[in-house]
């Protein structure tokens, strides 16, 4: 944040973009989840159950989409990230 070189802008742009890429991740593993559910209905029969995964997905995709608006104001107004500089250990 700021004080590790990041301007106030800058800091929220950075935690914009880790949340959409966190929720990317986690909508990731509720699509497979909606994937092999279906699959099982598919291939044993019976109906499917996945009003909890889509009400995930949807208000997931509702918050990234707010979080984007958000980082193209701060792009606009010239907000960017610097490349990771390179640790001891590499980059994490």
């Amino acid at each position: 944040m700021v004080g590790t070189g990041e301007s106030r802008m800058q800091a929220l742009h950075r935690a914009r973009l880790e949340a959409i890429r966190n929720d990317a991740i986690s909508l990731a593993g509720t699509t497979a989840k909606i994937a092999e559910a279906i699959s099982q209905v598919l291939d044993k029969g019976g109906m499917a159950h996945v009003q909890p995964q889509m009400a995930f997905f949807t208000g997931t995709y509702a918050r990234m989409m707010k979080d984007w608006g958000v980082i193209e104001h701060l792009q606009a107004q010239g907000a960017s990230q610097r490349k990771a500089p390179l640790t001891r250990f590499g980059n994490k």
